[in-house]
């Protein structure tokens, strides 16, 4: 009887020593996914946590985060290891993209706009979406419009802008802190993302935030003079030996020694606040991003530097149609007189006021009933 008793507790300490290290095992796996640290994994399971159940304020709307759907994951999942296993450019940690659809320009869009806007800009993007930037207005004319962002450092903030993605399906976010001196880095993460991702894509709009675009006007009279299997953009252009190149480090748009040496004057270029370029020229571009050196005046190293070499390249200069003048911009359009293609805003309410303009001009009128 007592050898039986001893038998017993034996084979019970011995299942409870099994099952603690079962469970120890299980939690080790789970606070520590395979490639990480164990404070990285405990950092990424919370993330997940939060990410899932949290109700989010992104500025427009109060909603909950709800669980990303399988097949969704899976086509982040590859998205991401794809970004990671190419290696694009130097000097560059490869971005990290918050893309959830799985066809992120559709088979049919002719028309890319991409926008530079820094994470916290909510509000602005939110006008623009209700304004020019409308996919319901431009749905018909295979337009698609997506905002470039840096991360945030704050985990609360990436988690709002993933809740941005989720609503609107037009972020992308590359893993660098969103800084002005990172501005070169978003318009590298577009051209890589639209090359990758939006072959279809024939012609590319890059904006600022804070421009009004007369997309409308754009469509008619520019896009039918440019190719799309020719090296065209058109914009502001600033020529070479009109802008002096700033060595003073302590300004915005220092340029070290080394990058146009023994040169006073930057090489022509264009500004960057609006600028359309053809799918052939951003094949190219794409291209030189992956063996020239960078510098944080993104204007002048997208559209100065990166198309020096390429030829033929044709530049059309449309600085007589574009202004960063609000007020002169929303004045001529209230005459009706709609010469600028982009007006710089700085109002809210003056993106709405010219929006509503040019609705008034553009937009098909309505058939009058014959008597």
């Amino acid at each position: 009887m007592r050898l039986r008793r001893a038998i017993r507790r034996r084979k019970d300490f011995f299942v409870g020593v099994m099952c603690f290290i079962t469970a120890f095992c299980a939690l080790t796996l789970f606070l520590h996914p395979r490639g990480t640290t164990f404070a990285d994994g405990i950092e990424s399971r919370m993330k997940y946590i939060i990410d899932q159940n949290d109700f989010i304020n992104t500025g427009e709307r109060r909603v909950q985060l709800n669980n990303t759907s399988h097949a969704q994951s899976n086509t982040l999942d590859k998205v991401q290891e794809k970004i990671r296993n190419d290696n694009l450019f130097e000097n560059f940690t490869i971005p990290e993209f918050i893309t959830i659809n799985k066809y992120p320009c559709g088979q049919h869009t002719e028309i890319l706009v991409y926008f530079n806007s820094r994470w916290d800009n909510f509000m602005k993007r939110r006008r623009l979406r209700s304004t020019w930037a409308s996919r319901t207005i431009f749905k018909q004319h295979n337009v698609k419009f997506m905002f470039v962002l840096g991360k945030p450092s704050d985990i609360n903030d990436v988690i709002r802008l993933k809740n941005e993605q989720r609503l609107h399906d037009d972020i992308i976010m590359g893993d660098f802190v969103d800084s002005y001196y990172n501005l070169t880095l978003k318009s590298i993460v577009a051209i890589h993302f639209v090359k990758t991702y939006c072959t279809s894509v024939k012609f590319i709009i890059k904006s600022d935030d804070d421009i009004f675009v007369n997309l409308f006007k754009v469509m008619k009279e520019i896009l039918p003079v440019m190719h799309s299997d020719r090296n065209e953009l058109a914009c502001q252009v600033v020529e070479s030996g009109k802008s002096p190149i700033v060595r003073d480090s302590k300004s915005k748009w220092y340029i070290p020694a080394h990058i146009f040496p023994n040169q006073t004057y930057l090489p022509q270029f264009c500004s960057g606040f609006m600028v359309i370029m053809t799918s052939s020229l951003m094949s190219n571009l794409y291209m030189k991003t992956k063996v020239t050196s960078q510098i944080h005046v993104d204007d002048v190293y997208m559209f100065g530097t990166l198309t020096q070499d390429i030829s033929p390249i044709k530049f059309i200069d449309i600085k007589q149609n574009v202004t960063l003048k609000q007020d002169q911009g929303v004045e001529r359009y209230r005459k009706g007189i709609d010469e600028y293609f982009a007006v710089n805003v700085r109002d809210i309410e003056a993106m709405e006021e010219m929006w509503s303009l040019t609705l008034m001009k553009f937009s098909p009128k309505p058939k009058q009933k014959g008597r």
